[in-house]
């Protein structure tokens, strides 16, 4: 068995020889019982501290040393965000070996996870959740946390890295109050959008289906719709409903969609003040008039 004990002499956990290789998987497994990220913890033997690298090997007794985060300055809270958003992984790990707080705040700047998953750096994003950045932290001028921002920009990998770490998918951001999946529906971003409703994201929050319909996505609204999401839905904000926003925005193929769930056809839109027929009538969506007539809409 391999032990691991704090300097008063008391166990903090156990595990079977052989079910980890090394000290910094060592490091991953302690961080789900304490809470402290790797880069905060020394793992000690005959009072000599072991690399990451390190092998465990015969070893059967290990001491743990918790560290507090080193005094920061705002340079360095400011080198570690532009560090991270870049994407410079030596970098990011020498702050975070200090050991740096890597959510330390800035005034309307992107914390180090959020810049990182911005810019799809998958690395300095998986060093961050090693370190215990907060996966759920809002930051900048829009309140987005890391995996809004991943979900808008279309980083599939950097979504599936957030998830792993259970990243709260139905967070909304702070301006306009857009969850991941709103983002990722109204950006076009497919795959993104697979893989949050494989996660068991809510269909119905904030409106996905509304933000894919106003942009003509229709492979993403196929996928909303197969996920059971409301095809009558109302958005909050301004009172859209799907079918309104894509008969306006002359959408066929998302209409025809929507035709096919059997979304309603004669509720008005209250955010236009129109039935689908009309405001596509109106605005000369003549396939979406076609559609819609051949539906059974009243002329």
């Amino acid at each position: 068995m391999l032990h691991v004990w704090r300097a008063s002499g008391e166990e903090v956990a156990s595990r079977p020889k052989g079910e980890i290789s090394n000290v910094r998987a060592l490091k991953l497994w302690l961080q789900k019982l304490t809470g402290y990220g790797r880069f905060r913890q020394r793992l000690l033997v005959d009072v000599v501290s072991l690399e990451d690298e390190a092998e465990l090997k015969e070893i059967s007794d290990f001491q743990l040393v918790l560290l507090p985060f080193a005094e920061t300055t705002r340079q360095q809270v400011e080198e570690l965000a532009s560090a991270a958003s870049q994407g410079l992984l030596a970098e990011v790990e020498a702050a975070l070996h200090r050991p740096q707080d890597p959510d330390l705040d800035q005034t309307q700047r992107l914390s180090p996870l959020a810049a990182a998953a911005a810019g799809g750096h998958d690395e300095v994003v998986r060093m961050l959740l090693e370190a215990a950045a907060d996966k759920d932290k809002v930051s900048g001028p829009k309140g987005c946390t890391a995996l809004a921002l991943a979900c808008e920009s279309g980083h599939a990998q950097t979504v599936h890295l957030l998830l792993e770490a259970r990243a709260d998918k139905n967070k909304v951001r702070r301006l306009r109050r857009s969850t991941p999946l709103a983002l990722a529906s109204q950006n076009g971003k497919l795959e993104v959008v697979h893989l949050l409703l494989s996660a068991n994201g809510v269909v119905d929050v904030d409106t996905p289906l509304c933000a894919a319909a106003a942009e003509g996505n229709a492979s993403i609204v196929g996928l909303l719709l197969e996920s059971r999401a409301n095809k009558d839905v109302v958005d909050q904000r301004d009172s859209h409903r799907p079918l309104g926003v894509a008969s306006a925005g002359g959408h066929a193929a998302v209409v025809q969609a929507l035709l096919e769930a059997r979304a309603d056809l004669e509720v008005q839109d209250a955010g236009f003040g129109d039935t689908p027929l009309c405001l596509a009538s109106r605005l000369g969506r003549v396939d979406v008039m076609r559609l819609l007539l051949e539906s059974g809409a009243a002329g």
